[in-house]
């Protein structure tokens, strides 16, 4: 069985949203949310979580995972997550990584793990989950693997990427061939970017979306 660990990337000084992965959904933050979900993971061996805070690396000592300390350079708001996640992959023992967004809070960890069973089974360099959005490449649910053109798209939870080839050989978003056996894709969930896509995952999560 290939070895599977999880990165989470929670970076200080959000903007829109003051301390945005420390809001609170249901009494818990964000970021517990993304990290208990991972708890229950059939394939997860290790969380990391890439973070420059120092009050996030303090508030993580009561969770069961290991702290990347992620270089200033890699903490401007410029930066991009993939050049965040090839930096921790580098630290990561695993033969593949599942990154996990605290601001997409709403996706099952079952879905989580399908995701990441589909390509290990099939031996894909990597997977992402995405859903349509108006004016936007697709309007079915589906399944991207990295490969061939490029096309935008609404990226779900969450993204499994085989580290070598992340690596190596990944540079972009949004390439790659629809898997449109799989549509394994939570039609609620939503990118938490201001305080009105908070007030609706809370109300969906209160619902029991």
């Amino acid at each position: 069985m290939e070895n599977v660990d999880a990165l989470i990337m929670i970076r200080g000084g959000s903007k829109r949203i003051v301390n945005k992965n420390m809001q609170k959904i249901d009494g818990r933050t964000l970021t517990q949310i993304a990290i208990e979900k991972l708890y229950e993971s059939k394939f997860v061996s290790k969380i990391y979580v890439s973070t420059e805070s120092e009050e996030y690396k303090e508030y993580l000592k009561d969770f069961r995972v290991k702290i990347i300390d992620r270089p200033e350079y890699l903490s401007r708001g410029d930066v991009t997550n993939l050049d965040v996640l090839k930096h921790g992959v580098s630290k990561m023992d695993c033969s593949y990584m599942v990154h996990v967004d605290v601001c997409k809070p709403l996706s099952k960890i079952e879905q989580i793990d399908e995701v990441i069973k589909y390509a290990i089974d099939n031996k894909l360099d990597s997977v992402f989950t995405c859903k349509p959005v108006k004016f936007r490449f697709t309007n079915e649910s589906a399944i991207l693997s990295q490969n061939i053109e490029q096309r935008s798209i609404f990226f779900n939870n969450a993204r499994v990427f085989k580290k070598e080839s992340l690596l190596k050989t990944i540079d972009g978003w949004g390439r790659g061939v629809i898997h449109k056996d799989i549509p394994n894709v939570n039609p609620w969930e939503i990118d938490i970017d201001n305080e009105y896509d908070l007030i609706c995952a809370r109300a969906l999560i209160k619902e029991g979306y």
